[in-house]
């Protein structure tokens, strides 16, 4: 029972990564510390830069999680920069708290840089 868990990569339309690789912590039943799982998570978060709204030019920007766990919940219920949304894809990978919208950066051109 004290193995470590293994990590296992899902294939989504982002690429295929383990957690490991993502940088997420695993853990096993017996050493999972959900208080701490979750303090590094919204530090990461808190402390991530997020682009502004390619819509309404707000910084008031999150990144998109896709699930439904409790980690993840209490996450987006207390970190302005984690917009979490139920299974499914993604409309965006960033969500703009001011004006609601779901965006995407996609070419040089849309981060104020000449092609």
């Amino acid at each position: 029972m004290g193995e470590r868990a293994e990590a296992t990569a899902r294939p989504t339309d982002h690429g295929t990564r383990t957690v490991e690789e993502k940088g997420l912590p695993m853990a096993t039943p017996e050493t999972y510390d959900h208080d701490k799982v979750y303090q590094e998570l919204y530090a990461r978060f808190i402390g991530m830069d997020v682009p502004p709204c390619t819509q309404c030019g707000s910084h008031n920007t999150a990144s998109v999680q896709v699930g439904v766990i409790g980690l993840t919940i209490r996450l987006a219920a207390t970190c302005l920069k984690f917009k979490l949304i139920g299974n499914g894809p993604r409309p965006g990978n960033w969500f703009c708290n001011s004006c609601q919208q779901f965006f995407d950066i996609h070419a040089k051109a849309n981060q104020g840089v000449a092609p």
